[in-house]
């Protein structure tokens, strides 16, 4: 009797360590999942428009500050700066364009969440332009455009969506480097023939001509 008990227990232990072993190895999986689902293109609608949302309106508190500036710091286009501390230039003066800076603009560095980011990409971030003029814009005089590049394809989505009820991504003939960044090449207009989509919108999320996702947004349109 004591031999039949003991075989009963130790087999009951056996059938504890398997389902403990097969709960932790389905736990690792589940949590697998969840974490490549929060980083590359399986992003849950949830999740796409609440990125959606914060880039929305970091882009909103841009243009505020950059409006706020012109107003009361008297300062041009041409004059604007996205310089962030750390980088050359930074400390010095003047410091009225800069839109980081304190006695500039004084907005907060935006902090990306890696789910705003399209898998394998560079993760550029939000990037500015004061070097291109936009075809729709009253004048031939360059424009002030911010933009986050690199955007996962859900969370593009989700913008225009939010903005315009409308989930496509225009593609479009545009290359990132010449439109969109200060410094990435040599500069070029923001014509409609490349997005015609684009045409009399100041932001909205685009594929260009790379395949890249950008949202863009045009903070002070002359």
């Amino acid at each position: 009797m004591k031999i039949a008990h003991i075989r009963q227990a130790g087999s009951i232990l056996i059938y504890v360590l398997m389902a403990v072993a097969l709960f932790s190895a389905l736990t690792f999986m589940v949590s697998r999942q969840m974490n490549s689902g929060s980083l590359g293109g399986t992003l849950t609608t949830e999740k796409a428009k609440l990125r959606s949302q914060e880039l929305i309106t970091y882009a909103t508190a841009a243009k505020s500050t950059v409006e706020q500036q012109r107003t009361m710091l008297n300062v041009l286009p041409n004059e604007f700066n996205f310089v962030k501390q750390g980088e050359a230039g930074y400390d010095t003066a003047p410091h009225n364009g800069k839109v980081y800076h304190p006695a500039g603009g004084g907005l907060n560095v935006f902090v990306p969440s890696p789910e705003m980011f399209a898998d394998g990409s560079a993760a550029r971030g939000w990037v500015s332009q004061v070097g291109t003029n936009v075809e729709w814009s009253s004048t031939t005089g360059s424009d002030v455009i911010f933009s986050f590049v690199d955007v996962n394809d859900a969370v593009c989505s989700a913008i225009n969506e939010r903005m315009y009820k409308e989930t496509a991504i225009p593609v479009t003939t545009i290359t990132p480097a010449t439109v969109f960044i200060n410094g990435g090449g040599d500069d070029v207009d923001f014509e409609v023939a490349d997005c015609t989509a684009c045409n009399g919108r100041n932001a909205m999320c685009i594929e260009t001509a790379s395949g890249v996702n950008v949202f863009y947004n045009i903070l002070i349109s002359r």
